[in-house]
């Protein structure tokens, strides 16, 4: 009977061994498959990585390229802003002179209209006085009278001299 158990217990612990060794197989075989498909996982993502990395290295590249585009851009954006500040400037530098050329204008012709009045009243004056005599002329004829009148005056309190003296002359003899 002991035997019998032995026998029953060895047969039982070679049932066992082989589950056991069926299930360590199974596990081997289990791990492999997991083994194989963590490989291809890490295949595929180490791939997939180096897809990324290239996709990221083109972006950045691109990105570099847009941000030169645009900082060129930028540059002529910032020239062209120049340009058309300085073309305002002068634009305002311009208007401003326009509008002192335009007050000039205006004075002159405001100048040019006070001229013709006054060559108009010149020309009647011209006309008025046409048939006066200069100034230096008429000087001339006030300075002779005023001798002349001199003159007179000289020889008529001579003549009244004379006359008184006569007058005086002709009393004395009268008496």
């Amino acid at each position: 009977a002991l035997e019998a158990t032995l026998k029953a217990a060895a047969l039982q612990n070679a049932e066992d061994r082989q589950a056991a060794e069926d299930r360590v197989l199974e596990q081997k075989e289990s791990m492999a498959v997991e083994r194989e498909s963590f490989d291809r996982f890490a295949m595929e993502s180490h791939e997939r990585q180096m897809d990324a990395d290239a996709v990221i290295r083109d972006v950045v590249s691109e990105m570099n390229g847009l941000r030169e585009e645009r900082e060129a851009d930028l540059g002529k954006m910032l020239t062209l802003v120049r340009a058309v500040k300085s073309a305002d400037t002068r634009i305002k530098q311009l208007q401003e002179a326009n509008k002192a050329l335009k007050e000039e204008l205006q004075q002159l012709d405001d100048l040019k209209a006070c001229l013709a009045e006054s060559e108009m009243k010149l020309a009647e004056a011209t006309d008025m006085y046409q048939d006066t005599i200069p100034r230096r002329q008429y000087d001339k004829a006030v300075g002779e009278m005023q001798e002349q009148i001199a003159a007179l005056r000289e020889s008529e309190r001579l003549l009244r001299r004379q006359a008184a003296t006569r007058a005086a002359q002709k009393e004395r003899a009268t008496r």
